[in-house]
């Protein structure tokens, strides 16, 4: 009970109330509060000998059981984990689909060893975000995030994304530009330079004027247009048709991995709760594909152009489409029918005195990013012949996992007993 627990970020004095109150009472529990915290500080200390050597035995057991999973690490000169990267079948499945925009965030410390966790994230067809991809580093020099992007390439079948975000950090730079070159755009995150900003302008500025207010307002404008920065007219990147609002997606990130992580874990700890962190991930966006397939939203119109909207998005989609379609009902002039007595709705444009007819949304407004069908477009790169079926067979195979660390930590339960009787 304590071990799986741990996956949530309870820890053995809550493991064990939650234990009393399943037994209906102290004198139930057949141990103290002294003997849960014992368990598992001595369960802490025996992992982390063995801490980088048990995450890439579990690594390669899921390699064993799921060909398309993919994972690779690198040691330094004295043999110590100083890299690591991994994706399972459904987070590279996932950024075949919408891998377009990637966000890559470093901002995480959540292991006893300070090593950087550094996730690849990016949007679903729900505006949910979904992991491609998680890395650790040792440090963050521009060969390890070399390393790291190239290891991520190559787990995601040599596709590069069309946009890629992170925060203002010299290294990543460096890395993004050896990597990914001119076929990937390098953006900057406004979230992380937005976070910063307090300490730049000082205290004075800050706190005594509305000078933040004004600027926020400016920044997270909904039409606003890229910016540059004085310092080589870096365009930042803030807005895409609201793909990646970055004030949101890096936020709602550390937030997410807050819950589950602290900076104190082991690395078989921080794997065992990254798992956690994904089933929920996970479970959110089937509820969701759940929900858009038993959604029927009120069409405000008569229109064709409006059910074939409704029909195509999903639903978070289709809301904001709506709001445009409404808005644009008054302001552009849309002359409505009744019945079937056109095919073509007629919107007047009343600035430029044109109009014009539609009976279906544009195609280049149809993105099968967006659409309820998202998950079964085609899959794009070079990818293992495995994938589809391993990503099906992904839940069974969750099980065999699950019992594999139990019996990793069956193996130091009796290890640390055999030790203390033999000192």
């Amino acid at each position: 009970m304590i071990i799986e627990n741990s996956k949530v970020n309870k820890g053995p004095v809550q493991s064990f109330r939650m234990f009393k109150e399943y037994v209906k009472g102290y004198r139930n529990v057949g141990a103290s509060l002294e003997d849960f915290k014992n368990f598992w500080r001595d369960v802490k200390q025996f992992i982390k000998g063995y801490d980088a050597q048990m995450m890439i035995e579990n690594f390669m057991h899921k390699k064993a059981m799921c060909p398309s999973f993919y994972f690779d690490f690198d040691v330094d000169e004295k043999g110590r984990l100083s890299r690591v990267i991994w994706a399972d079948p459904i987070s590279i499945k996932n950024y075949s689909l919408f891998g377009d925009m990637t966000s890559f965030d470093t901002t995480f410390n959540m292991n006893t060893y300070k090593m950087i966790f550094a996730p690849f994230t990016g949007v679903d067809n729900h505006k949910k975000c979904v992991t491609f991809a998680g890395g650790l580093l040792r440090n963050e020099s521009e060969d390890g995030f070399a390393w790291l992007f190239e290891s991520f390439l190559t787990a995601m079948g040599g596709k590069y994304p069309k946009c890629i975000i992170t925060d203002q950090d010299a290294g990543i730079k460096a890395g993004v530009k050896k990597v990914f070159k001119d076929k990937t755009h390098h953006r900057y995150c406004m979230w992380h330079i937005m976070k910063k900003l307090p300490d730049k302008i000082g205290s004075t500025l800050y706190r005594e004027t509305n000078f933040m207010k004004e600027l926020c307002a400016c920044v997270w404008a909904k039409d606003i247009e890229p910016l540059s920065l004085r310092n080589g007219g870096v365009r930042l990147y803030l807005h895409t048709g609201g793909l990646m609002r970055t004030t949101s997606r890096s936020e709602s990130e550390n937030s997410f991995f807050g819950n589950f992580m602290n900076p104190n874990l082991t690395l078989v700890e921080f794997l065992m709760r990254f798992e956690s962190a994904m089933d929920a991930q996970r479970w959110k966006q089937s509820k969701l594909i759940a929900d858009s397939k038993n959604s029927f939203p009120n069409l405000e119109t008569p229109h064709p152009l409006e059910k074939h909207a409704y029909v195509f998005y999903t639903p978070v989609i289709f809301s904001e489409f709506q709001v445009e379609w409404n808005a644009a009902c008054f302001t552009c002039g849309v002359k409505v029918l009744g019945g079937n007595t056109s095919d073509n709705i007629p919107i007047h444009d009343r600035e430029r005195n044109k109009e014009q007819g539609f009976e279906k949304v544009p195609n280049h407004y149809l993105l099968s990013r967006w659409s309820k069908l998202a998950l079964c477009q085609p899959l794009c790169g070079n990818l293992p012949e495995t994938l589809t079926e391993d990503c099906s067979a992904l839940e069974v195979q969750k099980i065999k996992l699950g019992n594999l660390w139990s019996e990793l930590f069956s193996c130091v339960t009796i290890a640390n007993v055999r030790r203390v009787s033999m000192s």
